[in-house]
């Protein structure tokens, strides 16, 4: 990403945009949701979408093109004058009224989109779009720590580093039950961070459940700026310690993949090469995902201009994602460390570069989110969709999608590692790399 590039390809700044609608391809993971982003979103009556499009009409706030003809499909199923009957009544009968049109409005086509019980697929009305907008290009304010939701229970998938998050002590896996005192119980994820969320320095209490503590505890965080950084880089000897001379080893870290991931991978690859780097290490442990677009960019230097993903629609038909920038070939030895947060857009990194021999994956089994969504968000009134379009494949036709991708070599990091100060993952890495180039093959297999 050192030059502009054509609204065609990937660009630092700008993405591929198909006719009226801006898509943005995102691989967010596990429904990446940084807190204090997103505000809740009203529920809705589940509805079939009309032919025409729907408008508000400038100043008035009324919806209008309401005897829209409905597509035939929908009519043999669903009667909608039901729809405009419980609308009527509500602005007839509800207890506290006016209720403004447009409230019901966004709030029915939130709750169509939640009928189809995909978490990935949120609509956002026009401000809570600006706010995701924010997220991705990476700076907002919150606590800085992206949650989730495994086997039903909301987690913390990863507090982001130098965050207040990471800084007041929340761990990935971390169970949230309590948000200020409220149960979390049933709560939708996207209620969750509109209450997590806030301005910068005011507070938020989480309680906590974590793996190996007996009772829950409370955590409380003060909120602040958050600037993602989500490229760091340093050289290493040996023994994992830090150096500021050449011929060490890069250890490459990607938190997660936003609009400048590419670019700042770009960089620090290069001037660790630069530097004379025997080997890398590439650490995506606890990477939730991001853009898509993003992933298929990084493993360029490895994988050459060969397919890095396969994107396989609803209707089964294919589509083949490879690189569109320039390549310079890597030939180092190289290793991806992996755990059980490793999600979606870090995934399809790993994969193809397993598929392909390029690295060694160590650590545990990924999480394994193998969906894709689309991010539309060129409506007239400034709302978005995030919608759930296509599955994805790794080069050799793996699905991955609730399975995840198991490592190379598995070695674990435990809570006694940790407190310990020791990481046996980054160790068997440098073990790895550190062999000749032919042994480290040998290791893969």
């Amino acid at each position: 990403m050192e030059e502009p590039r054509t609204k065609n390809q990937f660009p630092r700044n700008g993405f591929p945009r198909n006719g009226f609608f801006k898509k943005v391809r995102l691989s967010l993971g596990v429904y990446i949701a940084i807190i204090a982003v997103l505000a809740s979103f009203a529920g809705g009556v589940a509805i079939g979408q009309r032919q025409e499009k729907t408008a508000t009409a400038p100043g008035t706030g009324e919806v209008t093109n309401k005897n829209a003809p409905e597509p035939n499909y929908i009519s043999k199923d669903v009667d909608m004058s039901q729809f405009w009957k419980v609308w009527d009544t509500i602005h007839n009968e509800y207890l506290r009224t006016p209720v403004a049109d447009p409230k019901l409005f966004y709030g029915s086509i939130k709750g169509m989109v939640a009928s189809l019980g995909d978490p990935y697929s949120v609509y956002f009305d026009p401000d809570e779009a600006s706010q995701f907008s924010s997220q991705l290009e990476g700076t907002f304010d919150g606590i800085g720590a992206e949650m989730g939701f495994k086997d039903l229970q909301m987690i913390v998938v990863a507090p982001l580093p130098n965050t207040p998050a990471s800084k007041a002590g929340l761990k990935a896996g971390d169970a949230v039950l309590k948000i200020n005192g409220e149960d979390t119980t049933n709560m939708p994820l996207d209620i969750a961070v509109s209450k997590i969320r806030g301005l910068k320095g005011t507070t938020v209490t989480l309680n906590i459940y974590r793996n190996g503590i007996t009772d829950p505890f409370d955590i409380t965080i003060t909120r602040d700026k958050i600037v993602v950084d989500s490229v760091q880089s340093k050289m290493i000897d040996a023994s994992g310690k830090e150096i500021t001379g050449a011929g060490g080893i890069a250890l490459i870290t990607i938190s997660e993949f936003n609009q400048d991931t590419v670019q700042g991978f770009d960089a620090a690859l290069s001037a660790m090469q630069m530097r004379g780097a025997k080997g890398i290490i590439i650490d995506m442990r606890g990477n939730p995902g991001g853009y898509l677009d993003a992933a298929v960019e990084v493993p360029r230097d490895w994988v050459g201009d060969e397919p890095v993903v396969i994107q396989r629609k609803s209707d089964g038909s294919q589509e083949v994602m490879k690189p569109t920038m320039k390549i310079t070939p890597v030939s180092l030895p190289t290793v991806i460390l992996v755990d059980k947060w490793t999600a979606s857009a870090a995934e399809i990194v790993s994969g193809a570069m397993q598929d392909y021999g390029k690295a060694t994956l160590v650590g545990e089994t990924t999480f394994g989110k193998g969906v894709v969504q689309e991010y539309i968000d060129s409506f007239p009134d400034g709302s978005a969709l995030k919608l759930t379009m296509a599955e994805w494949l790794t080069p050799k036709g793996r699905s991955i999608d609730k399975k995840g991708i198991t490592p190379d070599i598995a070695v674990a990091l435990t809570d006694a590692d940790i407190k310990a100060g020791k990481d046996p993952q980054l160790d068997k890495a440098i073990e790895i790399v550190t062999k000749k180039p032919d042994a480290a093959a040998t290791a893969k297999k």
